[in-house]
């Protein structure tokens, strides 16, 4: 009985001594985190450049307002707009900032916005987009930690009222690949706004995937990236509208082969295997899609680059790269299609006159 007695005070005393050391260990971990100061959310700046975007234009500027006090400056660029969007703007008196001037395009009013802000980060909204749910919070909460040059957030494309997820980027390795496949929004990027500066901000020669363009040339500048989980950036599409950033005529296409000819001149993408082989392959498709349009020169212009980057051999299915090994990209894209044209064609009147 002694020995049991003295067995169970010792056993107590022991499990009494863990709790304590515990409990003073909890204490120093608390104490210590209280002491560690967390670390400061930075500031953040919002960009709508407007053209004409009466229509959504509210839309777009409440649901940054929504935000709170995430949002830092909320910046309105008016490029020309013939219609009321600056009424709609001046509506919202003191909780915005704002400049009009004549029209210079899309990129030359994100630089404007840039310009005026004073934020550490700044984030472009086109004025018939919109975000949702703590996109901002969550900016600014992944900036906090380390202070990267460019987040990256979800984004949704909406047409007619429905939505396509382009799907959540987990890690700065996946930011990457989506960038490369052109997987890219406007209001999904926030630029650390002495980066962006850094890199030469928008360029206003881009009349065509703008947003890619940029993401591209800050990949190029080796960024530091971090990816925010938080929130959606919704992308309205408008089938039919063509907006000051959505061209498709030849000057359009001419500023994207200039930009991609700028990237492979100035930013090193011949030295990056896994660039110049995504490089390659987008000046194939643009040569196709010039060919098709009846741009010959661009088109000669768009493979030779091509070439040069090292792509053998035709892209797609087994029947076009066959279809152009024989007879050449040119012929199989504007020669081959008309040849088909004309004989339905003639099967048809010859069928109408058997008839």
């Amino acid at each position: 009985m002694a020995f049991a007695a003295a067995f169970s005070d010792g056993k107590a005393l022991s499990l009494a001594l863990t709790r304590a050391r515990g409990a003073a260990t909890s204490a120093a971990r608390q104490s210590e985190t209280r002491a560690r100061p967390m670390p400061s959310l930075p500031s953040l700046a919002i960009v709508i450049p407007c053209r004409d975007s009466e229509r959504w234009l509210r839309r777009a500027i409440d649901s940054v307002l929504a935000q709170g006090a995430d949002c830092a400056e909320l910046i309105v660029i008016d490029d020309g707009s013939t219609d009321r969007s600056l009424d709609v703007v001046r509506s919202y008196g003191e909780r915005l900032s704002w400049r009009s001037g004549p029209g210079r395009g899309a990129c030359a009013a994100r630089n404007a916005g840039l310009a005026l802000a004073t934020a550490d980060y700044v984030m472009f909204l086109d004025a018939d987009d919109y975000v949702e749910g703590p996109l901002l919070a969550g900016v600014r909460r992944s900036a906090a930690d380390g202070r990267p040059d460019l987040v990256v957030s979800r984004w949704t494309t909406e047409t007619k009222g429905v939505r396509t997820d382009a799907g959540p980027v987990r890690t700065p390795a996946e930011a990457k690949r989506e960038f490369l496949r052109y997987n890219v929004q406007t209001a999904s990027l926030a630029f650390e706004r002495r980066f962006l500066d850094r890199i030469g901000g928008w360029n206003d020669a881009v009349l065509l995937r703008q947003d890619v363009e940029v993401a591209l040339r800050a990949l190029l500048h080796q960024p530091r990236i971090a990816v925010n989980p938080e929130g959606i950036a919704v992308w309205v599409s408008h089938p039919g509208h063509a907006g000051v950033s959505r061209r498709d005529d030849r000057a359009a296409w001419a500023s994207v082969l200039g930009w991609y000819d700028d990237h492979c001149r100035r930013l090193g993408v011949r030295s990056d295997p896994e660039f110049a082989g995504e490089y390659a392959a987008r000046y194939y498709h643009l040569a196709s899609r010039c060919y098709t349009r009846g741009w010959a020169d661009l088109g000669d212009e768009a493979l030779r680059s091509s070439r040069a980057l090292g792509l053998r051999g035709h892209l797609g299915d087994l029947r076009h790269r066959v279809l152009s090994r024989v007879f050449g990209l040119r012929r199989r894209v504007t020669v081959l299609p008309a040849a088909k044209r004309r004989l339905r064609a003639a099967i048809r009147r010859i069928r109408r006159a058997q008839a």
